[in-house]
């Protein structure tokens, strides 16, 4: 399901935000950037930090740099420090953006150099990924969309998959239009929906609008005809003298971290996941955004960041202070309460047994990383997406949360800079050595690996022995 498929996490009155995180060393990218899907934690304090990309040996030396991933469904996609960008795993729509619809990574010979980088005509500065879409903020803030477009998720007026065929990329491929005045500064996106914050901090949606995801109060698709983006889509009404800080969004469910330092969400709520109090749809109807749209109650505490997942129905934030806090489908323990109980209030601070700096929302999990690089991740691990080397769920049974809940081996002395994980059960790590590490479910080869066997879901396939994605 969704993508977008980025650290979630906003840093506080952070100038230079990259959605997902929420202190110090890792930004957030308020003005531009999962996956956070999205969201995606930047590594450093400039969103031009990152990583030189590696051999596939377990070294890494010169090159480009990676400075951001992005994770779909079965696919992901890194943006080097030059703009360019490869995209590997699944391919049915067109999502990696080569002009076909051949998988990359699942067989012997695709990755590295055989792995082309996507023509989008300009250098990129920020990603996005939808379930099977990936979406780009280029160098000329025009924002552009590529995959499939089923609902007009690609924002394009019309229902046409871009990508999969030669002659599609480049300068064949048009530009969302966002209006005359405005461009975005930060793109996420779900499970039929693409969401952008612009330079006003105003909030537009489209794609399908069955769950009230767009927030347009009625259930109207938008970007699937002529007619339907630009000027003749509205910007979401968050309430009166409201705007953006951050967005994220999973599923059929988006949230944005206000100016205010509130947080609100709209769209899916079916399990409460929107967390305030009931289970009542909201941005499908009307009377049921601005200020009818209720804040979620954190008891005045500032939100610093808050992302949904993708499969199972749930939503995080994180609080200034490093507390975080979950609401809806307690299946699979996403709730981290010791339990499989769902909630439609927020629960009781969760006990990780660190001070998280991001949190990121992904298929039916999520994972917080801590200001020294230590990832932890909780929920759903029927594919080893927890990176426990096994399959067992954590945060559904009493004494797995807290000290008991392991940090991800990477290597020895190895740490986290930023963080993606796709709805199809996997995840991506950029590390300190500048390599990139993906884990999890790997269907499509969305792991990198020139295979299709997961990895984390049996002992011995993490730490060292999980090689790093061959990205040239």
């Amino acid at each position: 399901m969704a993508g977008r498929r980025w650290l979630a996490a906003v840093l506080a009155g952070s100038a230079s935000c990259q959605l997902a995180t929420g202190l110090s060393s890792l930004t957030v990218k308020e003005a531009g950037g999962g996956g956070t899907n999205a969201m995606v934690a930047s590594s450093s304090t400039s969103a031009s930090a990152g990583g030189t990309m590696c051999d596939g040996s377990g070294g890494c030396g010169g090159g480009e740099k990676v400075v951001e991933l992005a994770a779909g469904s079965d696919h992901a996609c890194a943006r080097f420090a030059s703009g360019r960008v490869k995209c590997w795993g699944r391919n049915d729509y067109g999502q990696l953006g080569i002009g076909d619809v051949k998988p990359r990574g699942a067989g012997p010979g695709q990755m590295g150099a055989a792995l082309p980088f996507v023509d989008l005509g300009l250098g990129a500065k920020s990603l996005g990924a939808g379930d099977d879409w990936t979406c780009a903020i280029l160098d000329d803030d025009t924002l552009k969309c590529w995959g499939r477009n089923d609902v007009g998720q690609l924002g394009l007026g019309d229902t046409l998959d871009h990508g999969d065929d030669p002659g599609e990329m480049g300068s064949d491929l048009p530009a969302v239009d966002l209006g005359a005045k405005h461009h975005a500064i930060q793109v996420v996106a779900g499970a039929g929906h693409t969401c952008a914050l612009l330079d006003d901090h105003g909030v537009k949606c489209w794609g399908r609008g069955l769950k009230g995801a767009l927030g347009q109060a009625n259930f109207v698709n938008h970007g699937d005809q002529p007619l339907t983006m630009g000027k003749y889509l509205a910007e979401i009404d968050l309430g009166t003298g409201r705007t953006a800080k951050a967005i994220a969004s999973e599923g059929d469910t988006v949230c944005a971290v206000l100016d205010d330092d509130r947080a609100k969400c709209w769209g899916s709520n079916d399990h409460g996941q929107i967390g305030v109090g009931n289970t009542k749809t909201y941005g499908a109807n009307g009377g049921t955004m601005g200020d009818s749209l209720p804040a979620i109650d954190f008891a005045g505490a500032p939100v610093a960041a808050i992302t949904p997942d993708d499969v199972g129905a749930s939503s995080c934030a994180l609080l200034a202070g490093g507390a975080v806090r979950c609401s809806g489908n307690g299946a699979d323990g996403a709730l981290g309460q010791g339990s499989t109980t769902s909630l439609d209030k927020p629960s009781p601070a969760l006990d990780l047994g660190v001070s998280p700096a991001a949190l990121l929302g992904g298929g039916s999990f999520f994972c917080a990383v801590t200001s020294a690089g230590a990832a932890k991740c909780w929920g759903g691990n029927a594919a080893g997406e927890l990176g426990q080397g096994d399959a067992k769920n954590r945060g559904d049974d009493p004494g797995e949360m807290g000290a008991a809940l392991a940090p991800i081996d990477l290597g020895k002395g190895r740490t986290v800079r930023q963080l993606a994980a796709g709805s199809g059960r996997f995840a991506c790590a950029l590390l300190d050595d500048d390599s990139v590490k993906c884990w999890g479910g790997n269907a499509a080869g969305e792991l990198g690996q020139g295979d299709t066997k997961n990895r984390g879901d049996e002992p011995g396939e993490m730490g060292d022995a999980l090689k790093p994605v061959q990205l040239l």
